[in-house]
């Protein structure tokens, strides 16, 4: 569903430890689907 408030607009997520990436990974399709031009994704750390 397209959300005209986000509809071609940019976005950073910040999290705290990346491990597999799948929280940035489906938060970042969501953001897409809603109308979202662009993800960014930062964290902190890299869990290893």
């Amino acid at each position: 569903m397209k959300n005209s408030a986000l509809n071609g607009s940019s976005v950073i997520l910040l999290d705290d430890v990346f491990t597999t990436g799948s929280t940035l990974n489906e938060i970042s399709k969501s953001l897409h689907s809603a109308g979202v031009a662009r993800v960014l994704g930062l964290t902190a750390c890299r869990a290893g």
